[in-house]
């Protein structure tokens, strides 16, 4: 014969999320068990243990409302230039499908667990540090993570100069970055043009940086 399910048995002390029972079950509507229970919060509840056992019950409410207020934060902010760096920055650590993974996720770079889960303390640190919408975040070492310390906010001129991508350029007897280069008054042609020439067509670098846009280069 079946063993017969075993329930369990409301005690002083147990506790259930963030609730505690503090009395002795009372018979509530329906012949169900009820208790009576503190929140971490501090305020007192009557619930039923089903409830409580079944996990749909956690706290006094304090929990819903937290989750409540955090979801309207974002949802009211969703569509700001900020929120969506700080979904850049953990697509970039955490999303293998994001074309830039290979060079933060794969390399191990990752979001600190200040900001990874949380758009509002990212943000009260951003506005802290500078932010405004013309700028970029930056790491400051970059083989570091995305974390207070080793992030400041920089402009896209700024950033270009240091992504690992764009190497020292040596041409003319100087050696510059390629943004560099494209400030230099013998530069003939824009930023991307030029890393093109030099990452991908393997131009040489004086014949890179002074011929014209159309032109090909001198054999």
């Amino acid at each position: 014969m079946p063993s017969r399910r075993k329930y369990p048995i409301p005690e002083i002390g147990d506790r259930y999320g963030r609730l505690t029972i503090t009395d002795k079950p009372t018979i509530g509507k329906w012949s169900k068990l009820h208790v009576r229970c503190i929140c971490d919060c501090g305020n007192s509840t009557h619930v039923s243990f089903g409830s409580l056992t079944s996990g749909n019950t956690i706290s006094c409410g304090c929990f819903r409302r937290e989750t409540t207020r955090k979801r309207s934060v974002i949802h009211g902010e969703s569509n700001t230039h900020l929120f969506w760096i700080w979904c850049g920055i953990k697509n970039r650590c955490y999303n293998s499908n994001e074309p830039s993974f290979k060079n933060y996720g794969s390399r191990g770079i990752s979001v600190c667990n200040e900001w990874r889960d949380n758009f509002t303390a990212f943000r009260d640190w951003a506005i802290t540090n500078g932010y405004d919408d013309s700028l970029e975040i930056d790491r400051i070492n970059n083989d570091g993570n995305y974390e207070p310390s080793n992030c400041h906010w920089v402009t896209h001129k700024e950033n270009s100069r240091n992504t690992r991508r764009n190497h020292p350029l040596t041409a003319f007897g100087d050696t510059k970055s390629i943004a560099e280069w494209v400030d230099d008054n013998r530069c003939v042609v824009k930023y991307d043009v030029l890393q093109w020439r030099i990452t991908c067509g393997h131009w040489n670098a004086e014949i890179a940086i002074t011929t014209p846009t159309r032109q090909m280069a001198p054999l």
